[in-house]
């Protein structure tokens, strides 16, 4: 009896592990891509980067007269539930929600969300 409870045991274990994994690949699946705010222009541009392996990077853009300024700076990220936070090393530098559009926000009324842009980072 104790070895039936015991093969019992370890197929319910196996399967919750193995939904959970799922769910968090599919998660991340849908995050890695370019990213791109939707006031981007000609002029002035912001764009996050979400690698596969949960890297990324942070783009800036600025065109002022016959100069461009731009800024890349890396970062690594994870997901929680509907929640993508941004970390360098341990610390969290800023938290984005997936709203009902399928769009990255600060929080629930920002009205500058990011819409993903593509599906191919190999150009980063």
């Amino acid at each position: 009896m104790k070895k039936h409870l015991n093969i019992f045991i370890t197929i319910i274990l196996i399967f919750f592990l193995a939904s959970c994994s799922t769910e968090e690949i599919g998660q991340n699946n849908d995050i890695v891509g370019v990213w791109q705010r939707v006031d981007y222009n000609d002029n002035t541009g912001y764009q996050l980067v979400f690698k596969a392996d949960n890297t990324g990077i942070r783009i800036y853009t600025e065109v002022e007269e016959d100069k461009i300024i731009s800024s890349a700076n890396s970062f690594n990220w994870q997901t929680i539930d509907n929640t993508v936070t941004l970390l360098q090393g341990d610390i969290s530098l800023v938290s984005y929600i997936i709203n009902s559009e399928k769009q990255l926000v600060l929080s629930l009324e920002d009205n500058l969300p990011f819409n993903k842009v593509s599906n191919n980072t190999s150009t980063y």
